[in-house]
């Protein structure tokens, strides 16, 4: 019985133990991955876009501000995203950047 407990104990602490260690800009990247591999409903949606926009404020992109001054702030923000989706390959075929770069593309259309 002690055991099986164990066993139970360091599988939930194999799956839990990464997020925990991780940074918020980590934590920002899998949630993004999650809300796009789940199912959408309005919840998931609402949560997608909280952690999109939680990147964009870390990364200092902003709604306003010339093509030029956004130009590095989206080009470390996609390159992070992409080192974030080489690092975790098994991804369900969802690649936070191609998610990301649709955000950018929506509110950048939006606003021009």
């Amino acid at each position: 019985m002690e055991v099986i407990i164990l066993i139970v104990v360091v599988a939930v602490g194999l799956f839990y133990l990464p997020q925990l260690l991780s940074d918020k800009k980590t934590k920002l990247f899998r949630r993004v991955w999650s809300t796009e591999r789940s199912k959408p409903s309005q919840y998931v949606i609402d949560a997608q876009h909280e952690a999109v926009n939680e990147l964009f404020a870390m990364y200092s992109i902003g709604e306003t501000g010339t093509p030029e001054a956004l130009r590095t702030p989206v080009a470390t923000l996609m390159a992070d995203a992409i080192t974030f989706d080489l690092k975790n390959p098994v991804s369900g075929g969802v690649k936070v950047a191609d998610v990301l770069s649709r955000h950018i593309r929506i509110q950048f259309s939006l606003n021009s």
